[in-house]
Order: C-alpha cells, then structure tokens, then sequence
C-alpha cells in the first residue's frame, strides 16, 4: 500500500475551500492543511510547524487518510465522541426527588443541598456527588428544598 498522499483536483479544491471560508472548527481546518501539505510533498516535521500542531498529529491525520481509502473529505472530519456519561442516573434523580419532597432531619427546618448529596451517598446510590448536579436537577424539577411548599403532600 502506497504511503504517498495523492489529491484529486476536487479534493485539493474543497480542502482549499476549507482553508479560505471561516465556517469550520480549528481542528477540521488545521487537518486540511495538513492534508495539503503532505500531498505537497512537504515533511511531516515542516507540517507540524507550519500548522503548529505536534507531529503526532500530522502521522495521525497521514494514517487516517490512508485508512479510509484516501479520501480526504472522510479524512479531516470529526469521529463521533462518546462523551462524559450523565452524573445523574433517572434511578439517582428519583431518590433526590424522594429526598427533597420528605420531611427533612430533626432538627432542620429544610433540605439542604449538602444534606441531600450526603443522604444519597449515605443510601448507596452513588459513592459521591457534589451539590452542583443535585441544584441543577432540582430548578429543572422546580423543586426546593428550602421552600416551606416543595411538593410534597405533607405540610
């Protein structure tokens, strides 16, 4: 399998296209350049300077190039991130829910947010959980735990 970055002209022309419109990411920009540069012959070490990227970086845009059957459009796009599961779980949000709507520990007159991360840690649903996450379901839920009425039917 040849190692050589060959372009058609419509390829060079789309890649170039990309380089003159301001309307995509850094990233799918510097790969085209990339892609450019190497179908000009130039070393992977001048490309890496020349679109101030590492040189991993040139070897991997080579690679992926060659792997998907040199095409350079397939070649400079972005693959599919998984991205960071929820911190929440639906089984999670329900136990807060739970949580907020009961009447709170003797002794305190409300929910805090503290309190409710620590009860459900405390019931082992998660092994920790910051407030943040619990404050943002919460004023998506519209519930309160500070408010006399959060929802619960006991008053």
């Amino acid at each position: 399998m040849s190692r050589e970055v060959t372009l058609s002209a419509s390829e060079k022309g789309y890649l170039q296209g990309i380089l003159k419109k301001g309307r995509h990411s850094v990233r799918k920009v510097k790969r085209a350049r990339i892609l450019l540069l190497l179908s000009e012959g130039v070393s992977a070490e001048e490309i890496a300077s020349k679109a101030d990227v590492v040189l991993s970086t040139v070897y991997k845009i080579w690679n992926r190039y060659l792997e998907v059957g040199k095409d350079a459009k397939e070649a400079i796009e972005e693959k599919p991130r998984s991205g960071q599961p929820p911190k929440l779980t639906d089984e999670v949000k329900a136990q807060i829910t739970a949580i907020a709507c009961s009447d709170p520990p003797e002794g305190n007159e409300y929910w805090t947010l503290q309190m409710i991360c620590d009860k459900v840690v405390e019931l082992g649903y998660v092994e920790k959980l910051s407030t943040e996450p619990v404050r943002r379901f919460l004023k998506k839920s519209c519930l309160n735990p500070g408010k006399r009425s959060n929802g619960s039917s006991v008053k």
